[in-house]
């Protein structure tokens, strides 16, 4: 999938140059201004006037229609590659809410396949009305506030994974099975005889124990995870009906207040997935959750 790297200056002329030096009327004339000299000097064709003019003609002929390719077909050839290279995103993007949502369904995770649909719709009706107004002319404060919407939807997605894991985690795991044996040797236990006995029936407690809380650790995970999904989803549709109010049919507007919402918004799901992680439980991560629910 192509990378901001391949958005730069460098990388589109770079494209651009390619694209009109490989062209046939560019390849052609300097292709016979070479063959001809290359004759010349291996002693193979008779140096003449007319041998001589051949490949200067072509030479200039071929850098001539390069030099026109090149300045007058280059913004158009410029504009087809970053179009193509914005195509190849999108195509890229759809396949993995796809692929995402297949993986849910097979796995009985029916709720993370909904908030992902969700989560897409969200973001689409801001991006698309995004890309309308960046073609107004006032497209530098849209572009910013394009940027800050995607990355609250890449990071919902993360959560997403991390909630599909968690959930296949759950699956693994028959809690109710593991309470109705732990109850049972708990019985056990009252009435066993022999620390032999008692010690066997302990280790077993202790290990459906271990079991169960391992449940309830990834139940609190993929509630907390689908939580901050909806909190996202939130702030995407509250900021766009905030941009289609303000703007009512103008150029674009955004306050400062609705880029603050945004980019709390994607600094607090990023808390969110650290400290499930174990990665960060310090004070500044509450202080953004606890933001980030606020403007959402």
């Amino acid at each position: 999938m192509p990378t901001e790297k391949d958005f730069s200056g460098g990388a589109v002329q770079k494209h651009v140059f390619q694209e009109t030096i490989q062209h046939p009327t560019t390849i052609i004339p300097l292709g016979i201004a070479g063959g001809f000299t290359s004759l010349m000097i291996l002693g193979l064709l008779a140096v003449n006037p007319i041998t001589l003019i051949i490949p200067v003609v072509a030479g200039l002929a071929g850098g001539g229609i390069w030099v026109y390719n090149y300045s007058v077909r280059g913004p158009k050839i410029a504009e087809q590659y970053v179009q193509n290279l914005r195509e190849q995103i999108e195509r890229s993007r759809r396949n993995e809410v796809f692929e995402f949502r297949e993986q849910c369904r097979m796995t009985g995770f029916e709720e993370g396949s909904k908030e992902a649909g969700e989560l897409e719709g969200a973001y689409l009706k801001i991006r698309d009305y995004l890309d309308r107004k960046s073609q107004t002319g006032q497209d530098a404060g849209a572009v910013r506030y394009q940027s800050l919407a995607k990355d609250i939807y890449r990071e919902g997605l993360n959560l997403l994974r991390s909630a599909l894991e968690a959930s296949k985690a759950l699956q693994a795991i028959d809690v109710e099975a593991l309470k109705r044996d732990r109850k049972g040797y708990a019985k056990q236990l009252e009435k066993a005889k022999t620390d032999a006995e008692r010690k066997g029936l302990e280790t077993r407690i202790k290990n459906h124990d271990d079991r169960i809380a391992s449940y309830d650790k990834h139940s609190e995970i993929v509630y907390q995870l689908l939580a901050q999904i909806e909190e996202l989803e939130g702030t995407l549709e509250k900021s766009y009906l905030e941009l289609v109010n303000l703007s009512q049919g103008r150029e674009f507007v955004a306050t400062a207040e609705s880029v603050s919402r945004l980019e709390q918004a994607v600094q607090a799901a990023r808390k969110v997935e650290a400290m499930l992680r174990g990665e960060d439980t310090s004070e500044e991560d509450q202080m953004y959750l606890d933001a980030g629910r606020k403007n959402s």
